[in-house]
């Protein structure tokens, strides 16, 4: 059986003004297998009204970007695999295209970039910094009162999602957890939902425990 059945141009195509859009579901059992597209992205979101939700797919292997959103806002990606695809794993372009939430998703081995901003999208929110990072807890500043999502990556994408925490008002943050490495990455999330690319990668400090024999 040819598994690369992929469309000729895109996977899911959602524009001209259609609102409340579902693309999968709450349940696994509801996502879809969108892959190997031969021309264009595997869903694309172009001039849509909001309400646009793209949860628990399986976005792989397309030919330009996983996810491509344009000059729409309010759009919600959560629990999805967006994973080796040719450009960008999700893209989000114009500064009329804001609110957009990146969350809890799997995004690894893209030919670019994991997120990518652009134009003045999701408000040019910054990404976190990530000053330090064990096997067992990572720390760094951002903006306050942002929600912070921390990823392990052989790379800078987001292989493994481990779970989010709260920024202070003074813009710290500090993630207690096990840490599966060997590079720790982070986004943010404002209240409004805008979601940051991915921070630049800060391999694990690994602590090696040699037990002391006493004779």
């Amino acid at each position: 059986m040819n598994s690369e059945l992929g469309n000729r141009n895109y996977g899911i195509l959602v524009w001209n003004g259609a609102t409340n859009t579902q693309i999968g579901g709450d349940d696994p059992l509801l996502g879809n297998i969108i892959d190997y597209t031969k021309i264009y992205d595997g869903v694309q979101i172009d001039h849509a009204g909001s309400g646009t939700k793209i949860q628990n797919n399986e976005i792989l292997i397309n030919k330009n970007m996983g996810i491509y959103i344009a000059h729409t806002s309010g759009v919600e990606i959560t629990d999805n695999y967006i994973v080796e695809n040719q450009w960008d794993g999700v893209f989000i372009t114009g500064n009329t295209a804001n609110a957009n939430k990146v969350s809890e998703n799997k995004i690894w081995n893209n030919g670019r970039k994991g997120i990518y901003l652009s134009n003045g999208a999701n408000q040019n929110i910054d990404a976190p910094s990530i000053s330090s990072a064990s096997q067992f807890s990572a720390s760094g500043t951002t903006c306050s009162g942002c929600t912070v999502e921390v990823y392990s990556d052989n790379a800078g994408q987001g292989q493994y999602y481990h779970g989010s925490v709260l920024a202070g008002a003074s813009g710290n943050w500090t993630y207690n957890g096990a840490l599966k490495g060997p590079n720790i990455t982070a986004i943010n999330i404002d209240v409004n939902g805008n979601t940051s690319e991915f921070s630049n990668p800060l391999t694990i400090d690994y602590f090696i425990f040699i037990p002391h024999i006493i004779r």
